[in-house]
C-alpha cells in the first residue's frame, strides 16, 4: 500500500482583496494582479504574482502600512502615497478592507461555502465556493474566473483565463513554490526563524533563469503581526493587528 506523505508546512492557498503592493514602481506597473495568494499569516497573503498582499475573509482585524515619509526638503506634504494604507476590520462574517480612495475598498461576506468579494464597482466584485477541496472563483469577465484544485496534498493547481492566472503551488518541508508560467512569475517561499523568505526569479536572456532581487522579500514576524521588507526602501510594509 503506499501512503502520501503531506508537507511539514502547509499555508494555505485562498482568495481575497487586493490591498498593497510590493512592486518598486508607484503606482505598480503590473497589469492583472493574483487575487489567489499563499497565506503569510492572521489572513493575509501574497498574490500569486508575487507582489500583491491579499486579505481574505476572516482575517484578523489590522492596519496594513506602506506610506512614504517626506522630509520635508521639497516643501511637501509629510506623507506620500497615502493610498498604500489599509485598514481590515473583521467583525462575525463580514471583513471590510478600506482604502485611502473608495475604489480600494472591499467587504467580504461569508454565508455558508461562499464568500462575496465586493467592491465599489460591481464589475469588479465577484463570489468564491469552497467546497473543501475545489475552490471556483466567478465574476462578470472571464478574468476573474479561477478554479483551484487541493485534492492533492502536496500541489495546489490554480487554473485561470490564461497562463499568466494560472499557477502550480507545490509545498515541500519547509518551502512553497508558486510555479507561474514564466520565471518572472516563479517564486520560492522559505519558512525561517523568525518569519519568511520570498525568492524571486528572471529571465537571464539566454534560456535560462537567474535571481530577481526586485522580486525578493523577507517577512519578519512581529509580537503586533509582521513586516514585509524587499530591495528597495519603498518595497516596505508594516501589517499590526488592531
Amino acid at each position: 500500500m503506499t501512503t502520501t506523505m503531506q508537507a511539514s508546512w502547509h499555508p494555505k492557498v485562498f482568495v481575497g482583496a487586493y490591498t498593497g503592493s510590493m512592486d518598486p514602481q508607484i503606482p505598480p506597473t503590473m497589469y492583472r494582479p493574483s487575487p489567489v495568494a499563499v497565506e503569510i499569516a492572521d489572513g493575509i497573503g501574497l498574490g500569486l504574482d508575487g507582489q500583491t498582499l491579499i486579505v481574505g475573509q476572516g482575517a484578523d482585524s489590522c492596519s496594513i502600512t506602506g506610506h512614504l515619509q517626506n522630509d520635508g526638503s521639497d516643501g511637501g506634504p509629510p506623507v506620500l502615497y497615502p493610498q498604500r494604507d489599509f485598514t481590515v476590520d473583521t467583525k462575525g462574517n463580514t471583513t471590510a478592507v478600506n482604502g485611502y480612495f473608495d475604489w480600494q475598498n472591499y467587504k467580504l461576506i461569508r454565508s455558508g461555502d461562499k464568500v462575496g468579494i465586493q467592491q465599489a464597482t460591481p464589475d469588479f466584485s465577484s463570489t468564491v465556493t469552497d467546497s473543501g477541496k475545489h475552490i471556483h472563483v466567478d465574476g462578470a469577465f472571464p478574468a476573474q474566473r479561477y478554479d483551484i484544485d487541493e485534492s492533492d496534498p502536496n500541489v495546489t493547481r490554480v487554473k485561470g483565463y490564461s497562463g499568466n492566472e494560472s499557477a502550480d503551488v507545490t509545498y515541500a518541508q519547509n518551502k512553497v513554490t508558486i510555479q507561474g508560467n514564466t520565471p518572472e512569475r516563479t517564486f520560492e517561499i522559505t519558512k525561517t526563524a523568525n518569519g519568511l523568505h520570498v525568492a524571486g526569479f528572471r529571465d537571464d536572456g539566454n534560456g535560462g533563469v537567474r535571481d530577481n532581487p526586485v522580486n525578493t522579500y523577507d517577512i519578519t514576524f512581529t509580537k503586533a503581526g509582521f513586516d514585509i521588507q524587499g530591495y528597495y526602501p519603498q518595497q516596505h510594509y508594516v501589517i499590526n493587528r488592531a
